[in-house]
């Protein structure tokens, strides 16, 4: 099964895809570290098929939020 992983680099992310990777999956990493920004379209346009997706791509600061709404 094809799984993408946002945030694929951060803490949650690198243990969700260690373990999916030993299940045998393939594993879709969707991160900025790897040239995909979930914030950008055209960087979503080269997203390959997956079949699930695990959504764990977030930033934090609330205040940034208000200055930079589509970043969040």
């Amino acid at each position: 099964m094809k799984i993408a992983v946002t945030g694929s680099s951060g803490f949650t992310g690198k243990k969700l895809v260690k373990h999916l990777t030993s299940l045998n999956h393939e594993v879709i990493k969707i991160d900025i570290t790897e040239g995909l920004d979930t914030t950008d379209l055209n960087s979503l346009k080269e997203i390959p098929k997956f079949d699930i997706i695990f959504h764990l791509a977030a930033k934090s600061y609330v205040p940034d939020s208000y200055q930079k709404p589509q970043e969040f």
